[in-house]
This record gives C-alpha cells, structure tokens and sequence, in this order.
C-alpha cells in the first residue's frame, strides 16, 4: 500500500496515565515491573513451557470428550470431538476478555486443536493458555447450543449427580481426591452459606469463585482485602490496550497473525475532541530527558512526539504539548490501514483491557501496604484466572507434565502485558493449593473416618517446589526475585535497589551537565542529604577508582580532569570540603587505595550502578544525615518519616544552643543547611543564636534569637520528609551491603576505636566475655584522638557517660567481609573511618577501667572496654 495511514494523534495510555495516575511509580517499582514483563517473556520462549501448556490442551479435550460420550450418546466419535474442540474457541470477538483469541469456524474446530497440540505447532503460549481458559469455564461455544466445559462437567457430576460422582471421575480420570471434599464444602460448609447470602459475588456454589477457593484453603483475610481493594480502587478507560503492547514484547510474544485475524473485525480508530494542545515543529525528536523538562516547564498533562507512519516505518514530525483534558470518540477501522505498519500503532484500541488498565487498586488496605511494603508492584490484586487455572490443571490430572512448568506458563501468560504481578499470580496458585497446615485434618462422616481437607497435588514433592515460591513471597521483592528466577531458570538479571540510587545521580548528571552548556542554574541535588557539590563529588569517585589500573601508581590530574566532567572534576580537586583538611580529594583517594595495596579497578563491581550506589551510600551514611537515618531505623515504618522531623528538630536546637560566633557546624544533615531546602531558615536563626550568645548581649538579641528558632522549627515540621526518609533508606542499604566495592582485609591486630556514650547508670561491674552483637554499620576509627573527641562532644547529654571502646582485629584474616576500611569515600576522610557491619558479635576481652582523662582542659571520664572481633558472623 502506498496510502499513509494518519498520524496518531497521541499516546493514549501515557495520556491518560499522566492524567488520572498523577502518583508517579517509585525508580524500583519501574524496575521490578520492566523484570516481571521480561520473566514472562523468557518464560514463553522456553520449550518446556509451552509442552505443559500444548498437554493440558490435549488432556482437557480428551476429558471433554469422554464426558460427551456419557451426556451425547447419539453423537459419532467425530462429532464428540469437535464439540468438544469447539469449547476452546469464541466466535465474537466482542466477547474477547483477553489476547491469544483465533478465528476458528465451527467446522474447523478440530484443526484448531490440531494448531495447539501438534508437535511442530507454532502455537503461542498466550494463544494456549487463552483456549485453556474457554474451555475451562469461559462456557461459550462456536456452535452455540448447552455449553460444554470443565465446569460444567464437573459441577454436573458432583453438584446433580446420583451418587456415582466416584466412578464417573474414575472414567474420566479426575482428580476425584481433591474434587470430593472440595465440592461437598461448596454444598455443605455453614460459614460458606454465611458468606454467600452477604456477598453477591466470589462464594457461589460455584468450583471456580475465587472466594470460596480462598476460604477453602485458609486465605480468606488475603483474598478479601485484596478484594476490597479492586472494587473501591476504580475501573481503567475499556480502550487503553493497542497492538503495540504486545509488538514490543517481540516475535513468539507479540500478536500472532491468527489472533490479528479475530481482532480485526472491531478495531476502531478513535478521534480526539475537546483537547487544548500546542504543535512544535523540531528538527529532531526529543529525548525522555527533553520531554520532562518540557512537562515540567509548560505545566503539561503530557508532552509526547508525534510520527506519521507508513509501509517503511515510521517518521518523526513533531512533538505535541498537551495542556487541558480531552474526549475520545471511536470510528470503525478502515480495512486498508489495517495493511499499514501503522496498525500496530496505539490508534487502534483493542477490545479487551489488561489488568493494569482495568483494574486501580485502592491505596491504604493491608494488602496495597503489605505489597508496598515488600517492593511488590500492585496491577490488579489476587488472579482469580491463576487460582482457577491452576486447578483446572490439578483436577485433570496432567500427565508428564511437573506442575511448576504450568505455573511458568500461567505467567508467561500473564506478565508480558501486566495482567497480574509475579505476587498476584503465585500468591493465587498458592490460596488454590491449600494451606500446609490445614491438609489432611480428620472428620468423622456416618462414623467413616476421612481426611476433611486434602491439598490439590497428590505428590508432596510437587507441593514442597510450590511451597518454596510462596516462601519467597514472604521475603522482600529483591531477595524473591533472585530465588523465583533461580528456581525456574531463568537468566534475566533480576534488579536491585541500589540501582534507583544510581539512576538518581545519573539523572540528575545529565541535567547538570545540560544545565551548565544553556548557561541556566543547576539542578537541585538529586538526593536531600547531599549538596550539589557534593553530588558531583560522589560521581567523581565513582569514575575515579577504575581509572587506577595499578596499585601504587595513579593517573595524572591531566588524565583525571579529561576523563570527567566539568562539575565533577571541580569537586574531586576541591579542598574546602568538610574534614578534608584542605587537602583535594584526589590526594585522599590515592592515600586510601594505596595503603590497601590494591589497584581501583581490582576492588569495583562489574556494574558501574552497583559501584556508584555503594560510594553514594557510604559517603551519605559517613555524613551529618546518619543521626537522621538511625532515627529513622528505629521506629515503626509508619512513624520514620516523624522520628526524623523531630531529630532534625532537636539537632538543630542542639547546635542553636552552642552557637558561638567562632562556632562550626559542619556535622548538621544538608537538608538544613542547604540553601535550596531549609538553609535560609538556618542560617537565620544560627546568626541570631550567635549574637543572642555572645556575653551581654541585649533582651532584644534574645527576643530576635528566640523568634528566628520558632520559625526555623516552624518551617522543620512544614517540610515534607518522606522523600529524605526513602532516599536515606536507599544508601543505607547501599552502604550496609557494600556489594559495589569489594575492600580488602584489614591485618591482623589493627586496632580501632570507638567513641560513643551510655547512661552512668549502664555501667555496673561487668564480667569478662560477656558478648555483644552490632547492630547495622558500627563506625569506628584508626585515630584514638578523633574517637575520644567524639566521645566527649556527646558526653554530658541527658547524663550520658563517654565511652572509649578499643577493638582489635582476630589474626589470620578470619573475619572477612565482617568490616571495610571507607575512610578514602566517607564525608570526613580525616578520621581514617573504619566500619564494622551488623550483626557481628563483640566479645569483651577486660573489665570496664575508670581512668580520668582531660579533653581541652575539661576533665572527665572515660570508660575503656576492649573487644576482639569473632572467627564468624
């Protein structure tokens, strides 16, 4: 064809995103959606995936037509089979509730099954799965008439039957062990009739509602809150799912020809009405970076460019500035666009909708927060379709076929356009499966005693593969992904949080550098509790310890300054920053690698994020931000975001009350002393705590002094401290794993110190060995002197007593991966940090030993305790 198809007018799904989601994902959730879509794909390409799907195909047919030469006697062998064929195919596309529907007549019902099972079938698993779900209980026929389905087979047998509900499942070969307590629940359960005459839905005398399973099998808290959460979260747009959903997921994965063949029947193209937007004519497209500048700039709903599409492709012509709201009104398609490259295009609504679109979650029942809490991205709640599929597979009694290779092919069906997450889809597998501790409980039934329950697999071992992906579930999303992708071997990379701490600074890297060739002001710091320059700085590092490609010899300031940016280099050869000593930090990263007799590029991950994220974790984590961050860890999750507020308040009142006009305060956290967040309040009530300090100052300097903290305070509890709370949670992990940079063992009797302070009334007489565990990083340093100052800053608190803890390191190295020499990354390189990680226990080697001891002419007492680090965590 030579005619151009129109342009498309929009993205419709980033328009309306942008418009009714105005909450923005987490960098993590992104990440851990983008890996779910990619496990689903990877999954539908495995050949074994695909055999489980193409033999529970064959063997429902072949249950299906069993049945019918019990119900339809007067049917050949033949006509049994097509039938029984024609259950797995839908003759309306209209009727479509998901992708993977063919066009299929009802004379050809049985090559249709043939397309499926064969062994050079080129089958989709989608398009697999999609005809297991007709025939299961979707209860539509080609050829019209009773309806024939696995439902309605067994609900037949076991609801209406005569009492030989055992020897017809015998026949057919059902899963009579499971089926028999199961369906005599549905009839006879008391709480079950309870719930049925509350609810309208989901506790039918029905083998597949949801609620019931979920009741069945001890999960009714789960399903009902997941449940509440679907129906008062809202419904998506029914025209927000386009063939060019599944055109990027790639050959075998996108649209196969036979379901463009059923669907093209009702595509539509829609046109927009009532829609204020804005055309720029650009020689180029922009990128995602330009594109948000523009949102942000212009106030827009969404910015997007716009391509004009043809038989070679497509071809950018502008971009679009969407400022107002608009109505989509639809049009029957035009049979020769659907001809065009441009049918794939997002101009062509399909006519079914994806649990992400047609399903909002509402956000604060237990199990949003229960998801959210664990990194778990939330699409559409609990899958019933899992759930019942899943059972369609148990009670058929696959054989050959290892029960997690169907779970594998229920999410190769399922997370390649987001009908469900991994959680939402094992989770459900699991509420079909039954709760291990409450199978095989006893009842006695006209005095025969029998097993009350009995889970849906008969092998134990089966059951023990799917029991691990459920405890998996019950650990945070990071550490699932790994074991859920170790078990059903996969090979996609599964993501990692320190990644979003990287993307942060990357971002924001390429605003800065963007920023400075415009000539416009640079972009606040990425993250709360650094400084602009200090932002640049840690990017600086990170750059810099791969470019020591020999211990003991490092590149030349030349080479150094070619290899980074403006910014950055500005800040790796600064001077002035805190705990420097004046010196750059170039010096202190040579001195640092240098008595580690390693070489950068030795000691780095094979992946900059992870290395970036760890030097950004340990810098923050080394910083004035830490007494936020330790606040913050230990309270409730709920309360972190108060417990630093009222921190950041009585540190600042803290400093406010030393001030002196000589007086530093290099240790407060950045966010109150950086201009772009709350250092104008700051440093207002500092210059005013100052003069009202000073001897004789005036009533009125106090007065002044008193009302400037007021507001100082004020404007402490106004500020929003969530986003500081989730960015300090990021480097503290990134810091406590240290998985970025790989530092060498320190020797065998190094000693370090650590100053710290306890209640006088802590200190009773104490045996020798008693043990102490570390809880979370433990800073410490190589310089008794920086210890004992730390020591006596605090002492004198609310009757706090300074405490001096000497630790001495095991020999032979033993305890490696237990502590990291940081000092060359930490904020303060001149107090030679050293860190101990958590959960090591300490063991005391001496006696408490009161010795008096002077700091700046002040005496006071210090309390010595030795320690010797363990063999082993």
């Amino acid at each position: 064809m030579t005619t151009l198809t129109p342009e498309p007018p929009f993205d419709y799904e980033a328009y309306y995103s942008a418009w009714q989601k105005k909450n923005a994902d987490s960098p993590w959730q992104i990440r851990a959606k983008t890996w779910e879509t990619n496990l689903g794909v990877e999954l539908a390409e495995q050949e074994s995936v695909k055999e489980a799907a193409r033999r529970t195909i064959r063997r429902l047919h072949e249950v299906l037509t069993w049945d019918l030469e019990n119900t339809q006697k007067n049917l050949s062998s033949t006509e049994r089979k097509k039938k029984a064929a024609d259950a797995f195919f839908l003759s309306k596309p209209k009727d479509a509730k998901s992708a993977g529907q063919i066009k299929i007549d009802e004379e050809n019902a049985l090559q249709g099954i043939d397309y499926f099972i064969d062994e050079d079938s080129k089958a989709s698993v989608r398009e697999m799965m999609t005809a297991l779900f007709n025939a299961a209980y979707f209860g539509q026929n080609v050829g019209g008439g009773e309806g024939v389905s696995l439902k309605s087979t067994i609900q037949r047998i076991y609801f209406t039957g005569d009492g030989n509900a055992c020897d017809l499942a015998s026949r057919l070969k059902l899963n009579h062990r499971h089926l028999e307590p199961y369906t005599n629940y549905l009839k006879n359960n008391a709480k079950l009739v309870n719930l049925r005459s509350k609810f309208s839905k989901g506790f039918e005398k029905d083998i597949y509602a949801v609620g019931s399973l979920a009741n069945y099998g001890s999960h009714f808290w789960e399903y009902a809150s997941s449940q509440i959460c679907r129906q008062f979260g809202g419904r998506g747009a029914p025209s927000d799912t386009f063939p060019s959903d599944y055109l990027r997921l790639g050959p075998g994965i996108g649209l196969s020809e036979e379901e463009r063949e059923f669907q093209n029947s009702v595509l539509v193209i829609p046109e927009i009405d009532g829609l204020s937007y804005k055309e720029v004519k650009s020689d180029i497209e922009l990128t995602d970076l330009e594109l948000r500048a523009v949102l942000q700039e212009k106030q827009a709903i969404q910015v997007q460019n716009a391509y004009s599409y043809g038989p070679n492709g497509k071809t950018f012509l502008k971009y679009y500035t969407i400022i107002e709201p608009a109505k989509i009104i639809h049009h029957n398609v035009r049979s020769w666009d659907l001809d065009s490259a441009a049918a794939y295009g997002p101009e062509y609504p399909l006519p079914w909708v994806e649990g992400f679109k047609n399903a909002s979650l509402l956000k604060g029942p237990w199990y949003v927060n229960n998801c959210l809490r664990r990194g778990y991205p939330l699409v559409a709640g609990l899958s019933g379709t899992a759930a019942r599929m899943f059972c369609t597979f148990a009670w058929i009694n696959v054989p050959e076929t290892p029960a997690i290779d169907f779970v594998k092919a229920l999410l190769a069906w399922m997370l390649p356009v987001r009908d469900h997450s991994v959680y939402e889809i094992l989770k459900a597998v699991h509420i079909a499966m039954l709760d291990p501790k409450d199978a095989g409980t006893w009842s006695c039934e006209n005095f025969v005693l029998r097993k009350r329950k009995e889970r849906l697999l008969v092998s134990g071992r089966e059951n023990g593969q799917l029991d691990e992906l459920t405890v998996l579930l019950k650990k945070g999303a990071k550490e699932a992904y790994q074991g859920i992708s170790e078990r059903l071997g996969t090979k996609s990379p599964t993501p990692h949080p320190k990644q979003d701490l990287a993307d942060l600074l990357t971002t924001w890297a390429e605003s800065r550098d963007k920023a400075a060739v415009d000539h416009k002001p640079l972009p606040s710091p990425p993250l709360s509790a650094l400084t602009v320059d200090e932002a640049s700085l840690v990017l600086a590092m990170a750059k810099y310890l791969p470019l020591v490609t020999t211990p003991g010899t490092h590149p030349d300031q030349g080479v150094v300054r070619s290899k980074l940016p403006v910014k950055e280099a500005g800040a790796f050869f600064n001077g002035s920053f805190k705990g420097s000593g004046g010196l750059t930090r170039y010096y202190w990263m040579k001195e640092w690698l240098d008595s580690l007799h390693v070489a950068g590029k030795d000691i780095v991950s094979a992946q900059p994020w992870e290395t970036l994220a760890t030097v950004c974790g340990v810098y923050v984590y080394s910083s004035g931000s830490f007494t936020l961050l330790n606040a913050a860890d230990k309270v409730a999750p709920k309360s972190r975001a108060k417990a630093i507020r009222d921190t950041a308040i009585a540190t600042a009142e803290k400093d406010l009350n030393r001030a002196t006009p000589t007086s530093k305060h290099d240790d407060m956290p950045v966010v109150i002393t950086d201009p772009k967040q709350l250092g104008a309040s700051w440093e207002k009530a500092l210059g005013d705590a100052r003069e009202a300090n000073k001897d004789g100052s005036t009533e009125a300097a106090k007065k002044q002094a008193k009302q400037s903290r007021k507001q100082l305070i004020a404007a402490i509890k106004a500020y929003d401290w969530r986003p500081l709370d989730e960015q300090l949670k990021m480097c503290s992990d990134a810091a406590t794993t240290l998985g970025g940079v790989n530092f060498p063992v320190i020797a065998a009797g190094t000693q370090v110190y650590r100053g710290t302070y306890k209640p006088k009334v802590s200190f009773s007489p104490t045996a020798v060995s008693k043990k102490y565990v570390t809880s979370k990083i433990t800073s410490t340093s190589r310089k008794y002197d920086i210890a004992e100052r730390f020591a006596h800053e605090h002492s004198g608190y609310r009757f706090k007593t300074p405490v001096l803890d000497t630790i001495t390191f095991p020999d032979h190295g033993e305890a490696t991966g237990l502590y990291a020499e940081i000092y060359g990354l930490s904020r303060v390189p001149s107090e030679a940090e050293v860190i101990i990680f958590g959960g090591v226990t300490l063991t005391r080697t001496s006696e408490p030993k009161n010795d008096i001891a002077t700091y700046n002419g002040d005496v006071f007492t210090c309390i010595e305790v030795s320690h010797l680090l363990p063999q082993k965590r």
